[in-house]
């Protein structure tokens, strides 16, 4: 639902989706970096770390860390839906 709420979500402003006005390939890809390829585990203490960070008041991009917010949510929803399969099995 996560992943089909994300691109909902690029659907309703286009600008921001690949193409847009807003939209940043080299952002986009570094964002896309920081998230790939870490466990479930690592991905929960990342999103509570960025959460923490956001919330510091510390001067930091937050636009850049809110993208890295959303492709958390969407890589934990891609890991946890090809995870449930080997639990049950």
């Amino acid at each position: 639902m996560e992943v089909c709420q994300h691109h909902l979500d690029q659907l309703r402003d286009p600008e921001h989706m690949e193409g847009g006005r807003l939209y940043d390939r080299d952002v986009d890809n570094a964002a896309g970096k920081i998230v790939s390829g870490l466990s479930l585990q690592r991905l929960v203490e990342l999103e509570s770390k960025t959460n923490a960070m956001l919330r510091s008041g510390q001067p930091v991009d937050g636009e850049f860390w809110d993208l890295v917010l959303k492709k958390i949510h969407v890589e934990k929803a891609i890991v946890r839906e090809c995870f449930i399969p080997y639990i049950y099995h």
